[in-house]
Formats: C-alpha cells, structure tokens, sequence
C-alpha cells in the first residue's frame, strides 16, 4: 500500500474528510509524483472525481 493508498483508508475510516487537497499538495508543494491516471483513478476511488 503506498501514499495514496492510505489515504483512500484514511478516508474509509472517516479519518481524512477529502484526498484530492491532500493529494495535491503532495504533487505541487512535496514534488511527489503521480501519474494523471493513478490520481484519477485515487480519486474516482474516493468518489471525488466527476
């Protein structure tokens, strides 16, 4: 299970209220990479992709 992985879980559990701020400022401020079609595909998961 990687990064987003356990933010999708962070999610589930009620932990995390929403992945894509979390998961863009990974991308933008840390430099973190991820394909455009992992972070769809993260985001879908999350039910926060259109």
């Amino acid at each position: 299970m990687g990064v987003a992985g356990v933010l999708l879980l962070g999610k589930r559990r009620g932990l995390i209220g929403s992945v894509k701020p979390l998961l863009d400022d990974l991308r933008l401020r840390a430099r973190f990479w991820l394909s455009q079609s992992v972070y769809e595909q993260v985001l879908s998961e999350a039910r926060e992709f259109p």
